[in-house]
């Protein structure tokens, strides 16, 4: 709506201006059109639904030797009908959406890097079709951060997050083929509407997040915001995911950390924020020190369900290709080449993933795209913090917890980054250019 003043010695004339009723169709239907892709990047490009002949203890024995059980026609189907829409959504904002590729310039280079190995990948059609995958999902990050502000994101989010849990228990009560995850022998583990246990846990926990700081002004909507977190943390306990449980556990504390920093002065932030990082520190030395025990303590044996080993495995190709890898998406490509011996070494016929972000990206990119990546991470952190100082808003708030979130899953708990067509980049390139965004708009008000 928009409001006009006419003026006259006589008299002033107020004209309102109401947006046509089709203006407001059309910015709701592209909403709902939004919830697709959003949905499609949660479930990491497959619904647990559409797989239940792989959902076994076979598959998760024989895990790269099965893949042929999955319905490539109709995979790829989806992922182009996916990507469609996020084309079509982003046509609208094309010119904001391409000064947003301008403005995060370190960010936009891993995806581009992603297809420029094509040159070098061993399967050169595998990166450049999920290079520009990752370009697309790049798009439509921004896109969502020109189209929505900051409470509408958080909503956004939100709802999603509603409808993966509620599809969830639908699956785990009615089709538990599905939605109980039987590949890793473990009794009764719930994956809900995704791949795998352990998806789950890490993604509901970042859907979790937004309740948190969304402004609530009924008492309906705290009821059901408790509702949500219970049912949520209910979910996750139940994935038996010893991952998915210490990411809650710990971004529970950051978000109070933050919410306890915010209502300091700024000496008292500074000094509490050296105890935080200080005591983070000796948490983290106490963990890698005491690896082996603590992995006992939570049911683990004490290579970390083998992780230890795969890790020492993958040295041998990596420094086959160290300075740009094989390729975007082209190492684990079932049991051929490297990927085959690595997995023949340590007797890991189900080998297909780095149980680590940075080695992946090693593996993929090789240390050219370990470089953008790291001063990619260095920056957000960087405008995070400068940003906090500023302005410690609850959207900023969420902010931080999503760089958090990410540094903890890639770093610590063996997620990918920019893996295709996943969620967790989504929201990572929305909370660059979030808080790019801000930082900017802060310095334009300082006075030199």
């Amino acid at each position: 709506m928009s409001i006009a003043v006419q003026s006259s010695p006589a008299r002033t004339i107020t004209v309102v201006h109401n947006p046509p009723a089709s203006s407001n169709i059309l910015r709701q239907l592209d909403t709902w059109v939004a919830f697709l892709p959003l949905l499609f990047f949660t479930a990491r490009g497959t619904f647990s639904f559409e797989n239940t002949a792989s959902n076994t203890p076979m598959a998760g024995t024989f895990g790269t030797l099965m893949a042929s059980t999955v319905d490539a026609a109709r995979h790829n189907g989806e992922m182009v009908a996916f990507y469609a829409i996020i084309c079509l959504l982003c046509v609208r904002f094309y010119k904001s959406i391409a000064a947003a590729f301008v403005e995060n310039k370190l960010i936009t280079l891993l995806p581009i890097l992603a297809i420029a190995s094509t040159a070098w990948s061993q399967v050169p059609t595998r990166s450049l079709s999920f290079g520009i995958m990752a370009l697309l999902n790049t798009a439509f990050a921004f896109y969502l951060v020109k189209r929505y502000n900051h409470t509408q994101q958080l909503q956004l989010l939100l709802a999603v997050g509603v409808i993966a849990l509620l599809l969830s228990f639908l699956l785990v009560a009615f089709y538990p083929a599905a939605g109980i995850d039987q590949k890793e022998n473990i009794e009764n583990a719930w994956e809900g509407m995704f791949g795998h246990k352990n998806h789950c846990a890490m993604i509901m926990t970042y859907l979790l997040t937004p309740v948190f700081y969304l402004k609530l002004t009924t008492q309906r909507q705290r009821f059901l915001r408790g509702l949500y977190i219970v049912a949520t943390i209910f979910l996750i306990a139940m994935t038996t995911s010893r991952t998915g449980w210490i990411l809650l556990a710990l971004s529970v504390f950051f978000a109070l950390a933050i919410r306890f920093l915010r209502r300091m002065n700024a000496k008292e932030r500074l000094f509490s924020t050296i105890s935080i990082v200080a005591l983070a520190a000796l948490v983290a030395y106490l963990v890698i020190s005491q690896a082996a025990a603590i992995a006992v303590i939570l049911g683990k044996d004490p290579t970390l369900t083998g992780r230890t080993q795969i890790w020492n495995a993958l040295l041998q190709p990596i420094f086959k290709n160290p300075l740009l890898g094989y390729g975007y998406y082209a190492f684990w490509i079932g049991f051929q080449g490297e990927a085959a011996t690595t997995a023949l070494a340590i007797g890991a016929r189900n080998l297909g993933n780095a149980e680590n972000g940075i080695l992946q990206m090693w593996l993929e990119l090789g240390a050219v795209g370990i470089f953008f990546l790291l001063l990619a991470l260095y920056q957000l952190c960087r405008m995070a913090i400068a940003v906090f100082k500023r302005d410690s808003s609850n959207y900023v708030q969420w902010c931080l917890c999503i760089v958090f979130l990410t540094l903890a899953t890639g770093l610590v708990a063996g997620d990918k980054f920019m893996f295709p067509h996943t969620i967790e980049w989504t929201l990572l390139v929305m909370v660059y250019a979030s808080l790019h965004e801000r930082l900017k708009e802060l310095r334009a008000t300082e006075v030199p």
